[in-house]
């Protein structure tokens, strides 16, 4: 079994090294490939790729813009049974790997595993929310995640032949590709739960998901309606969608705000 991290970067070289130090302890015998997409201009970030180790890095240079894009272009010089959608500041724990070796059968076409969130001194945090994850993961219900996405993307193992099956990451999709991605697996397979962490997501006011915009709520619920087949289930999505709203712009615009006040 052989397994494919894929990660577009971009001007985060500090990060990229600490993972580098994290996944380079667990590479044996061609068991992991780590693809990593870099701009163009970025000298950094394409400087320190260089100085890593050729036996299980891929670098590929580009001009992506674009962070699905240049996953599904990552897809194409894979060669792993699985891949993993691995953001540059994502973080796989050191048995990650061997959990997944004993777990993995080649019938089962995706993995799903927990994962922690981290703020930007690397402690754990939002472990309320991990736990209702937890909760939600273990008792995985298709209908529910049509409504709500409680899937922690870097914990998630999937086939890279249904992978380009299903056609890859939504091309059009500014937001949520992975999210529709596991809709659409589910659609298809059940996923194999492994009763475990599998990876840390860092989450502070740096990152996508650590800063309130509107819009992208508003694309997400339209692509979540495309992939609804009846009106109940896009009730329970609208309905979702303006609880996440509210609760987000309460946590990332008020709190914040007076937080730093």
């Amino acid at each position: 079994m052989k397994i494919s991290i894929i990660t577009p970067t971009f001007r985060r070289h500090n990060l990229l090294k600490k993972n580098y130090n994290i996944i380079k302890k667990v590479f044996l015998n061609n068991n992991l490939e780590w693809i990593i997409l870099s701009e163009y201009g970025d000298s950094l970030t394409n400087n320190l790729i260089k100085t890593f180790d050729q036996r299980f890095v891929k670098h590929i240079v580009g001009h992506y813009k674009d962070n699905d894009k240049a996953f599904n272009v990552g897809v194409k010089h894979a060669t792993g049974d699985l891949l993993v959608i691995y953001g540059d500041d994502d973080f796989f724990y050191e048995d990650t790997f061997k959990i997944l070796r004993n777990k993995y059968k080649p019938n089962i076409k995706w993995f799903i595993g927990y994962g922690d969130y981290i703020n930007s001194n690397f402690i754990k945090s939002r472990k309320f929310l991990t736990l209702i994850k937890v909760f939600l993961t273990k008792n995985f219900n298709k209908t529910l995640l049509l409504s709500l996405n409680y899937i922690m993307t870097p914990s998630i193992f999937f086939s890279r032949k249904e992978f380009v099956k299903l056609n890859g990451l939504t091309k059009k999709l500014k937001y949520g590709s992975d999210y529709i991605l596991w809709i659409k697996f589910c659609n298809k397979f059940t996923p194999f739960l492994i009763d475990k962490f599998l990876s840390k997501v860092r989450f502070d006011n740096t990152t996508k998901t650590g800063t309130f915009d509107i819009k992208r709520y508003f694309v997400m619920l339209e692509a979540m309606h495309k992939e609804a087949n009846s009106l109940l289930i896009k009730m329970m999505q609208s309905t979702s969608i303006i609880i996440i709203i509210l609760i987000n712009f309460i946590i990332k615009k008020i709190i914040r705000k007076f937080s730093f006040n």
